[in-house]
């Protein structure tokens, strides 16, 4: 079984998104395996973030951590068959930028914010969600958020 970590933002939570999106993870057939609510510290926001550093400015990374520590979210742990990763994240998901998701998508149908807005304002795009992009990051990230007793096999 493939496991993906799955973050609903502090945006998802102020909208009172969180059943809408865990019901479209439902819906698409997979498995729950874990699942806390927390305001993440700023060390374990800049854990989560910390391979970022090589890919976006300084500056994106910060206001990403900012966003992240910014209110509650709710760390999920998913599983599903071979490739669910990539499903999630272009099927289910969406687009990072909410702006340019398909419709259909959690982004897409659920908020509309920019990398232009998000730019001129100074701050992290809102997009509802952290998916992992792939196998070894998720099992990265996964290690960040759960102790492997809290997750169900």
């Amino acid at each position: 079984m493939e496991k993906t970590l799955i973050l609903l933002k502090p945006d998802c939570l102020r909208k009172s998104l969180a059943g809408e999106v865990i019901k479209r993870f439902e819906g698409a057939g997979y498995r729950l395996l874990a699942m806390k609510m927390l305001t993440p510290s700023e060390d374990l926001a800049g854990t989560h973030y910390a391979d970022l550093g090589e890919r976006i400015s300084p500056v994106v990374q910060e206001n990403m951590i900012r966003f992240l520590i910014s209110g509650p979210i709710v760390a999920m742990v998913w599983g599903g068959g071979t490739g669910m990763i990539g499903e999630i994240r272009e099927k289910l998901i969406g687009a990072t930028e909410p702006k340019s998701a398909a419709a259909g998508t959690i982004r897409g149908d659920l908020c509309d914010d920019s990398y232009e807005a998000a730019d001129k304002e100074n701050r992290a795009i809102e997009n509802l969600t952290h998916a992992s992009d792939s196998v070894e990051n998720a099992e990265k990230e996964i290690a960040i958020w759960f102790k492997p007793e809290e997750i169900i096999s």
